[in-house]
């Protein structure tokens, strides 16, 4: 039987695949080059990448660190002192205040009085370096406990210059239109007391004067031109604002960690006298001097 079997035959080529074939070798002969040259691309991208990942974990990191820092009304605007504190790879808030205030004690506190040499030139705040500097120079000749008690409440009155005259920076015409916004979206009516100090019957409530108007106005043209980081740290100073009933009913760590100006000012919290309280004044001032400066030459420019 086996004798019977024929050998076996080559085949004929079908055409079709022949043709499919070559039209694979024709293609594979035009984008080798480029597959090359993508693997050359992506060989060269993969360490920027690379890079890329890092710089944003790294950012993650910052980002944490301040929001840390905020919660504990730390408003740290020295890149050099922010590098230490990561670099730390400290956690507890305990550790991290630590670190910031054995920073701003050295070489006799040389480090506060460099927050505000980018603003030394502007003539809004000229009246108020010589008190600043008064400040500094207290703390050079007195102890902490001592200085602080005098240092304080002298910061506290100038940081509320400046807070106070933020809202004067919003133009005119936007004034206006967040005034008409602020009113279309409450179904209340703002309006001052009357002469002999009742409400009147055409409001729903009372605001006593505009100052809280003009906050509010503020905030609302803040949140349109500031950045993210900019606008927590003006809210973290908006607590400094919050008057004594307000205060008392948040919670404990708030109140530790909190510096506010009613109280301290009006004589009603008479253990404000802390280092970690001192910084945080000059912390408070420092920025509010950026905000302003920055908020003042954007309004220039416009």
């Amino acid at each position: 039987m086996a004798n019977n079997l024929k050998p076996k035959e080559n085949f004929p080529q079908i055409p079709f695949f022949d043709d499919l074939q070559k039209s694979f070798q024709a293609i594979d002969a035009v984008i080798s080059p480029f597959i090359k040259a993508a693997q050359e691309i992506a060989k060269a991208v993969q360490p920027v990448i690379e890079k890329a990942a890092l710089a944003f974990i790294e950012w993650i990191d910052t980002e944490q660190l301040k929001s840390e820092l905020l919660r504990n009304y730390w408003i740290i605007m020295d890149e050099k002192l922010l590098k230490i504190l990561k670099d730390s790879n400290k956690r507890s808030i305990q550790d991290i205040e630590q670190i910031i205030m054995n920073y701003y004690k050295e070489n006799s506190f040389s480090n506060l009085e460099k927050l505000f040499n980018p603003y030394r030139g502007n003539k809004q705040f000229s009246n108020r370096f010589p008190i600043i500097d008064s400040c500094i120079t207290v703390l050079h000749n007195n102890p902490l406990e001592v200085s602080s008690y005098v240092v304080i409440p002298a910061l506290l009155s100038q940081i509320t210059g400046i807070y106070d005259a933020l809202p004067n920076l919003v133009p005119e015409q936007q004034k206006n239109e967040i005034k008409k916004q602020l009113k279309e979206s409450s179904k209340k009516i703002l309006c001052p007391l009357s002469a002999n100090g009742k409400k009147p019957k055409n409001c729903e409530f009372v605001v006593q004067g505009n100052a809280k108007i003009n906050k509010d106005i503020f905030e609302h043209y803040m949140m349109g031109k500031a950045s993210y980081n900019l606008y927590y740290n003006y809210e973290v100073i908006a607590n400094t604002f919050k008057n004594g009933k307000q205060v008392d009913k948040v919670q404990d760590d708030m109140r530790k960690k909190g510096l506010f100006r009613h109280k301290i000012l009006h004589g009603i919290d008479l253990q404000y006298n802390s280092a970690e309280n001192i910084v945080k004044c000059f912390m408070e001032l420092a920025f509010l001097m950026k905000m302003y400066t920055q908020f003042s030459e954007e309004n220039a420019n416009d």
